[in-house]
């Protein structure tokens, strides 16, 4: 099976103290599209087609990979949200692992173009994932035009947009493997730009009224 995720060990780093670091959060929606595993309904009732949401975030860091144009490596503290059904995931300010991949081109169908991978490797509750996150994909390259970390998206220029949801119940080891299409992803505005956007739509209103 083929995926762009790409785990990286990471020791470390000094962010500059004077450095601005934005956080960005996300929206998401899709449905499921494939379910190889789910035993013993471990995620619960799963099926294909099943509608999904969800949500995350992350920070502006520095790339760890700064000597790479085509590989930024960005991980950590993050998190992300996906409600499937009943069951709610949540992964709230832990480690994960975010990649930026551009123009890649080795022979290699799972590194060929851009790719953004978002991925969770850790224990967190009833949960070991190995492998709980999102990859958006293009294989023409023509989605970055270097290795930043994107703080938007459109998802119409990416070829695959997949939410991956992989690993075991904790301590039953009941695994899933269960993929899903993206069809949704927006930025959630900021505080003062959404009341930026509440007050110009009001007054907006307001004008077509007295019109």
């Amino acid at each position: 099976m083929c995926l762009l995720i790409t785990v990286t060990c990471v020791l470390g780093y000094a962010a500059s103290a004077n450095a601005a670091v934005t956080t960005v959060e996300f929206e998401f929606s899709g449905f499921i599209n494939a379910v190889y595993l789910n035993e013993n309904e471990a995620l619960g009732n799963v099926y294909v087609g099943q509608p999904f949401e969800g949500w995350f975030s992350y920070s502006s860091v520095p790339d760890q990979r700064p000597g790479s144009a085509y590989y930024g490596t960005y991980a950590q503290d993050a998190s992300i949200s996906v409600t499937l059904g009943t069951l709610t995931l949540a992964y709230i300010d832990g480690f994960v692992y975010i990649n930026v991949n551009n123009d890649i081109n080795v022979n290699n169908d799972c590194l060929e173009g851009d790719g953004f991978s978002f991925a969770v490797d850790a224990l967190e509750g009833d949960f070991n994932f190995t492998g709980y996150g999102l990859t958006l994909s293009d294989s023409t390259g023509g989605v970055f035009i270097d290795d930043s970390l994107p703080m938007s998206f459109d998802l119409a220029e990416f070829d695959q947009t997949k939410l991956i949801i992989r690993g075991s119940t904790y301590p039953q080891f009941d695994w899933f493997d269960v993929f899903g299409e993206i069809t949704s992803l927006t930025v959630v505005p900021e505080p003062a730009s959404a009341v930026i956007l509440g007050v110009g739509a009001a007054a907006l209103i307001l004008r077509r009224k007295r019109q």
